[in-house]
């Protein structure tokens, strides 16, 4: 007896608690979802994803399901832009939507004449677009190029490289200056770098007082030179500075010497 009452207990407690949730869901809307929730979009800020996707904040409680549904979808297809590595969603009750959004990690805004992009943390050169002014920018003069299509706002890092490649061996001289970059952002901590000159012979690095000069041939080589010179201290004690940017030229590219001038 008692055990068929228990029964009817558990029985009564599950329809119960099915009826109020099927209640709360009509009237409170339990599954209905319409806060989004933002991180790890440091660039591509709120505002930027909100126009992009038209979607207006104030009439936030005004969608539909299906019209939620749909903003989501846009959010994901924001993976198209080079700044964006993935975007994860998730959802959480009452109303949250969650978006994870992985960005790359520029280093610097490469400005030139053909066209400005940037480069992250990997090396990996992509569209400028959304990097803010936060990031350093470096003026990269190409010397050695002959435009071969058109640039303009809507082109795109491809048609860089479209034009780079048609000048043959040439695009390995702007490879060399991307490598000097990435070895700056690794190697070289402070933020006087300034511009880049890509020339047929030897790539000039700026900083705000001081110019490198390197040669295309052997980089690794001519880096490892500029690693000794910022890291040996007996070396700048014996040309009395105290750092690289006290010194205002130095040539890299003799083969067992460095030439310094103060």
């Amino acid at each position: 007896m008692k055990e068929k009452v228990l029964n009817i207990l558990i029985i009564t407690f599950i329809a119960f608690g099915i009826y109020y949730l099927s209640y709360y869901s009509e009237n409170k809307k339990l599954n209905y979802y319409d806060k989004f929730i933002f991180q790890g979009n440091k660039f591509m800020k709120n505002e930027i994803i909100y126009d992009l996707i038209k979607y207006n904040v104030d009439s936030s409680g005004f969608y539909s399901t299906d019209e939620i549904n749909l903003f989501v979808s846009k959010i994901k297809n924001l993976e198209k832009y080079d700044l964006i590595d993935k975007i994860y969603v998730s959802y959480n009750i009452p109303n949250e939507i969650n978006i994870k959004i992985k960005e790359k990690t520029p280093v610097y805004i490469v400005k030139n004449d053909i066209y400005d992009f940037a480069i992250d943390n990997k090396g990996l050169i992509f569209d400028s677009n959304f990097v803010d002014e936060s990031i350093p920018n470096i003026n990269l003069d190409f010397f050695v190029y002959e435009i071969y299509k058109d640039m303009n706002e809507n082109s795109s890092v491809s048609d860089l490289m479209s034009n780079i490649n048609h000048n043959n061996q040439k695009n390995q001289y702007l490879l060399n200056a991307l490598d000097i970059l990435s070895w700056f952002n690794k190697e070289y901590k402070k933020t006087d770098l300034k511009s880049i000159n890509i020339q047929e012979n030897f790539i000039d690095v700026n900083l705000v007082d001081t110019k490198l000069t390197f040669v295309h041939d052997n980089l690794d080589r001519q880096l490892q030179k500029l690693f000794i010179i910022l890291n040996d201290q007996s070396l700048l004690d014996s040309l009395k500075v105290n750092e690289i940017s006290d010194l205002s030229e130095v040539k890299l590219s003799f083969n067992n010497q460095i030439i310094i001038k103060k």
